[in-house]
Formats: structure tokens, sequence, C-alpha cells
């Protein structure tokens, strides 16, 4: 006699529900993070995201404030620096961020460069993994007024733990026009032990 098979929406919360589980009580599984490596999805860590919709549907949406970010952008021209905050927001296992960068100081061609940058991207910004992300808005710099700058990114992030902050680092190798980048920041709505 074939035995029922356990509806998907149950197998994961109870999946979840035992990395919780497993991770309050200090040990390791498969369904658990090992938060010595911290190699967990934000997700996880966060019991809200399987918060039901109406009518029992399991809903995996979830919001995650970026906080603390600190962020270097390479071009041809010079070098770029400064602090970020933003969102991301993953539904149906897609993510979508939003970045605001203040731009605080330049190098070379970017020399003295101040200013507000906006960033859209997609991938692994509270994970780890591969993310994109393309960032444009306006600066000024020693030698000129209002220049426009535009930069896509594509490269790695690796997730790590600070307790009790979960931070993920994120690096991008030349890419485009872009020489490069290194972003990190704090994974909000989340945490982790060690």
């Amino acid at each position: 006699m074939r035995q029922p098979s356990t509806p998907a929406p149950v197998a994961l919360a109870t999946l979840v529900l035992v990395g919780m589980t497993a991770a309050a009580c200090g040990h390791s599984s498969p369904a658990a993070p090992d938060t010595t490596t911290a190699r967990t999805d934000a997700a996880l860590a966060m019991p809200a995201a399987l918060a039901s919709k109406p009518g029992g549907t399991p809903s995996v949406d979830a919001k995650f404030p970026l906080l603390a970010g600190v962020f270097t952008i390479s071009d041809r021209k010079g070098k770029v620096s400064g602090v970020y905050t933003g969102e991301t927001i993953e539904s149906n296992g897609i993510s979508s961020t939003t970045l605001r960068l203040e731009v605080q100081s330049g190098t070379g061609g970017l020399a003295g460069a101040v200013g507000v940058l906006n960033g859209t991207g997609s991938g692994a910004f509270t994970g780890e993994g591969a993310f994109s992300l393309a960032v444009s808005g306006n600066i000024s710099t020693s030698a000129r007024k209002n220049a426009k700058f535009r930069e896509s990114l594509k490269g790695w992030a690796n997730i790590g733990c600070d307790a009790p902050h979960v931070i993920i680092s994120l690096h991008a190798d030349k890419h485009g026009i872009a020489r490069g980048a290194e972003l990190r920041h704090e994974v909000g709505n989340a945490g982790c032990g060690l």
C-alpha cells in the first residue's frame, strides 16, 4: 500500500521548524544552519518569513533592511566610497534589492566625490551566492559638478556572523567598465550566534 505524501507547504514548515529547533539547542543538522560558518540564508533565520496568508497558504514573502553598509566602487576614472542602506524583498524565491548609496569620498579622477547613488539589484544580498547590482546617479568631484556615475556590477556574496548580526560581504570583479567593487552590510530581521 502506498503512503500518502506530505504536501510541500507542510514539509517546508516542518523542515524550517526542525532547523530552528536544532539551531536553538546549539546543534547542527542538514536543516539547521551551522552558525560557526554562518552559511545560511537570512530568510531561514526569521520565523516571520513563514507567516500564513489568509486562506492558510504559506507565504515566504519577507523584507530585510540592509543596515550599516559600507562600499567602494572602482571604475576606469578612479574610486568612490561611502555608506549605504537599503532593503531586500524576497517573494516566491525571487530576491530584489534597492540601495541608497551616499558617496563620501573619491580618488583619482573622482577625487573629492560626494553625492547620492541609487542601486537596484537581484541575487544574494541576504545570503551567499551570485548577485548583480546596477548603480547610477549624480556626483560632484573636485574637477566637475553634477557628473553622471553609472556602474553595472556582478559578483559573489559571502555570509558571516558577527553575533548577533548576519553580515554579508559582496565582491564584484571587473565587469563592463567597472573595475570592481566591495560592499558590506548587516541584514536586519535576522540573527546568528556562536
